[in-house]
């Protein structure tokens, strides 16, 4: 770009900027080398060396147009800079931050007030001019993110996904796959049987990561989705520039390393049914235990699938877990549940023990936060293999909450006095004595 910018003459004075003075001056010599060795580039414009032609600094005749570039690390004294009575009329900073600058508020404090009294203060304001800013977002109070929240500041956002797959859930189970064997054989022969599955709903923002390149082992966005679920904090950061507010997070989540053997199971859905259409069908698995007094998020999904599909996994469910309660959202249920999900279960001899739920989009939010206090005090204790539906919770309230508002219904009728005492009781007799803790429990 900012060659271009040189041979469209838009400049004269272009600057530099970066984290160290060298990883600027690497910038520079890509563009020197696009002026020497570009033979088209020549061939289209008259280009010839300066006077100054240095690492650091470098003067390039473009046409009898002058245009200076020069390299500076962030932090420098670099004040009252001038070429033959121009001031920077071109600012380029890229990668200002790193890891260390921004672990503390003063250093995060100290760079901002650089970039604002020295960067923001070199052009002359009387000239038109332009001040850029590349990188990746390390922190969510990092200088880039102050900078973003100016009025004068225009701001683009380049994630590498730009839309992740609806069957998430398809892709955790292939992460596990290569989790559970220790390398990834078995998951790209996964990979490969379901890739359309896989990729649908998927863009990314370069069409290129799902094709497998001959040069390459898998294809990027195999590589890139393992890398999600191995640390989906660090690829929000790097791949997605979305940093998280830890130190503000509402939710912050505890995991469970061993499941009591007197759970009692209940479940949460929410269909995506009637929501936006990017939105995620979610289904919570919560069990409860009367010995430990604690909650477990067993067992769940999230997925961009239709409700039809929502209904059949919250079946599936049900067969795999006696549950005692189900907590749906009641416009849901009357409308659509009560006469196909139900109806389904019932043909197939399924126990489905519907309680609807009226949820509000006004106390939404509210409905939500009330686990986070069970959440964090370890009340609630979490599946850690499940991270696509975990990442929601530490990213709330930002992005999609549906498995945040799944588990807050499944908790929700979890602590409901609704237990049907002669179905238990029928229950009880057919399975010995597995449920007797229930007349304790209500």
């Amino acid at each position: 770009m900012c060659a271009w910018r040189s041979i469209r003459k838009i400049h004269k004075y272009a600057i530099h900027v970066s984290d160290g003075a060298e990883l600027a001056t690497e910038n520079l010599e890509a563009i020197k080398l696009e002026f020497e060795e570009n033979k088209r580039l020549k061939a289209d414009f008259a280009i010839s060396k300066g006077w100054v032609w240095k690492d650091r600094v470098f003067i390039v005749n473009i046409e009898g147009h002058y245009i200076k570039y020069q390299a500076f690390g962030s932090g420098t004294r670099i004040r009252g800079k001038n070429f033959m009575g121009t001031r920077p009329d071109d600012i380029y900073c890229d990668d200002l931050e790193n890891d260390v600058n921004i672990e503390n508020p003063d250093q995060r404090t100290k760079l901002y007030k650089w970039i604002i009294k020295v960067l923001f203060k070199l052009p002359n304001r009387n000239k038109p001019y332009n001040i850029w800013f590349f990188g990746t977002v390390l922190h969510f109070d990092s200088p880039l993110m102050r900078l973003s929240q100016r009025v004068d500041v225009k701001t683009h956002v380049y994630p590498g996904i730009i839309s992740f797959p609806k069957k998430i859930d398809l892709w955790e189970k292939l992460y596990g796959i290569a989790k559970a064997d220790g390398d990834l054989d078995n998951a790209y022969a996964f990979y490969l049987k379901n890739i359309d599955a896989l990729h649908e709903g998927l863009l990314t923002d370069d069409s290129s990561w799902t094709i497998h390149q001959e040069d390459m082992d898998y294809p990027v966005i195999f590589s890139l989705m393992l890398d999600y679920f191995e640390d989906p904090k660090a690829f929000g950061e790097e791949i997605q520039m979305d940093s998280t507010d830890i130190a503000g997070q509402i939710f912050k989540l505890q995991y469970w390393q061993y499941l009591p053997s007197d759970l009692v199971y209940y479940m949460g859905v929410d269909s995506a049914l009637g929501k936006n259409k990017g939105d995620f069908a979610a289904i919570c698995i919560l069990g409860y235990s009367p010995s430990v007094k604690k909650y477990f998020v067993v067992d769940g999904f999230i997925a961009r699938i239709h409700p039809d599909e929502a209904g059949d996994r919250a079946i599936d469910y049900a067969i795999m877990y006696y549950l005692q309660n189900i907590g749906f959202e009641d416009v849901q249920f009357q409308e659509y549940y009560k006469e196909t999900i139900t109806t389904r279960a019932i043909e197939d001899g399924v126990h489905f023990p519907v309680t609807p739920l009226k949820n509000t989009e006004a106390g939404k939010a509210l409905r939500i936060e009330s686990i986070a206090p069970p959440s964090n005090n370890g009340t609630i204790l979490y599946n850690q293999n499940m991270r696509a539906f975990n990442e929601q919770f530490t990213r709330y309230p930002k992005g999609h909450d549906d498995a945040p508002d799944c588990t807050e219904m499944a908790y929700r009728v979890a602590r409901y006095k609704t237990a049907n005492f002669k179905e238990v009781l029928a229950v009880q007799k057919a399975m010995k004595n597995k449920f007797n803790y229930l007349k304790t429990r209500y």
